[in-house]
């Protein structure tokens, strides 16, 4: 899902509502919810809704929105299951719910790109026991970033990369992780693996520069960098343990910054699962802020300036 600046989902995704019985029956649940759909306590049928509780938790889906016009509510009658008439009518033998979803998640860079203008229930559709939902969305787009193969580019470079919580892969509870780093125009590399642990510490000379193709500040500012965390296997192939976001213009990521450092503590994402965080900080520098990268352990000579994560 990092590979693409938007992700839409949507669809019958079959989460219903989970309400309190309080003893009553269920064709007294399904009165109650009718009731209160009726007069629109939106909010408080929200509460039981069982994917706004899993997203919520972090195990389902984790960092997408939906409904982000109205809190992340659907203020609309729920979708499902009703008579296949033109009125909405709710068949008696299934609890009303919103099953019917439109979720999105964005990177972070072009996140304020795209906006919902509009979420509505197509109550006159006839041909379903669901009732369609439909969201309208407005997307600004801005041209591609030049990547330019000179000597004069930026690098970034991590210092003290730290990974927290990770998933476990192995047998006995532990995994190998080393992390892969992605982008756009943004030269490839990755760590070595470290072992039988879920709380892995990578020190600056562990990590290796990575070159950019992108000159421009304010181009590398909009850039999104992607850290895959892989499992390292001896027999069978590695495994994916999850995946962290990381904005270079970073200053709109949330994170906190330190004069010229940004520290950043982001969450691993594993197939919609909230599973432990990345953490570490990382300046820009380039040339005349602070001179070239000087050749170190992976034996990098550039004349161009650098980009330091640290």
């Amino acid at each position: 899902m990092s590979q693409t600046d938007h992700v839409f989902f949507f669809g019958d995704l079959s989460y219903r509502l989970n309400p309190a019985e309080d003893g009553q029956s269920k064709a007294g649940v399904h009165q109650k919810v009718v009731q209160m759909a009726k007069e629109h306590k939106w909010r408080e049928l929200w509460v039981w809704d069982e994917l706004a509780a899993e997203t919520g938790a972090g195990r389902a889906l984790y960092g997408f929105t939906e409904a982000e016009q109205t809190g992340g509510v659907y203020q609309f009658e729920p979708t499902y299951k009703v008579k296949r008439q033109a009125q909405l009518e709710y068949d008696g033998s299934c609890i009303p719910a919103w099953c019917d979803r439109i979720l999105w998640k964005s990177l972070v860079a072009v996140k304020s790109d795209l906006r919902q203008e509009g979420l509505r229930v197509c109550g006159d559709i006839s041909t379903s026991d669901h009732k369609p939902v439909q969201a309208q969305f407005a997307l600004r787009t801005s041209p591609l970033p030049a990547y330019v193969r000179t000597n004069d580019t930026a690098f970034i470079k991590f210092h003290n990369l730290q990974g927290r919580g990770l998933k476990s892969c192995d047998i006995g509870g532990q995994s190998d992780p080393y992390v892969v780093f992605r982008g756009s125009g943004i030269e490839e590399q990755q760590t070595h693996a470290k072992r039988s642990t879920l709380n892995p510490d990578w020190q600056e000379a562990e990590c290796p520069p990575l070159r950019c193709y992108v000159q421009d500040r304010e181009a590398l500012s909009r850039c999104t960098l992607i850290l895959v965390i892989v499992d390292s296997d001896m027999v069978t192939s590695d495994d994916f343990m999850g995946s962290v976001q990381l904005h270079l213009g970073a200053t709109q990521n949330g994170c906190a910054v330190d004069g010229d450092v940004v520290v950043f503590d982001l969450p691993v994402v594993w197939c919609g699962q909230h599973c432990g965080n990345l953490k570490g900080s990382f300046s820009m520098v380039w040339e005349k802020d602070g001179g070239p990268l000087s050749q170190g352990q992976f034996g990098v000579k550039e004349k161009g300036g650098c980009c330091v994560l640290a």
